[in-house]
């Protein structure tokens, strides 16, 4: 395989998926918009790898393997463990982490069923829960709003990665491996 190809078609760094969705008009359609959240939410994430990959001191290849078995609650979790190591470190990212698990929605939005109403430029979430009692909940955005909300999530992987030093070429690395993978 080529690992230039490879690179020049990994995921977008945090810095350039803040950029894509600053040239995004708030009025495009929101789906647009929902690509844009998806993008930042996976960039989100893949600091998260990264970070457990020079926590562990291990490869990126290493990394790679093990995060990829792994759901994002495991390996937000077992870093915010590695973290308390170094309590001035961990005393500024575990907030963003959870800052992020308490606002992004993620799993609502990823895990639902999705209405769009272009005459309103909304795009809706409906995601249900079953435990003693059914129960379902609607999220509703308009494009302007899932920019905003892709926004807030980009703006927090970002800060994650200036706290842990990650470098954006480290970034692209990472993010090549799989897909380096993926064509051969």
């Amino acid at each position: 395989y080529d690992r230039s190809i490879a690179a020049a078609a990994a995921l977008p760094g945090l810095t350039q998926v803040l950029a894509l969705i600053n040239q995004v008009p708030d009025t495009h359609m929101p789906m647009l918009s929902l690509g844009l959240f998806l993008t930042a939410c996976s960039a989100f994430e893949t600091t998260i790898d990264i970070g457990l990959m020079k926590e562990l001191g291990i490869s990126s290849r290493h990394a790679e393997i093990l995060t990829s078995s792994l759901n994002y609650k495991a390996k937000s979790t077992a870093l915010c463990s590695l973290l308390q190591e170094k309590p001035e470190i961990a005393a500024q990212v575990i907030p963003l982490i959870q800052k992020y698990d308490s606002t992004a929605k993620r799993n609502a939005i990823i895990h639902s069923h999705v209405f769009v109403d272009p005459t309103k430029n909304t795009i809706s979430f409906s995601s249900g829960r079953a435990s003693v009692k059914y129960r379902a909940t609607l999220h509703t955005f308009t494009a302007a709003e899932l920019n905003e909300h892709a926004r807030l999530v980009s703006g927090l992987g970002e800060e994650i990665q200036k706290i842990l030093e990650i470098p954006e070429d480290l970034y692209h690395q990472f993010t090549a491996i799989r897909f380096a993978e993926a064509i051969t």
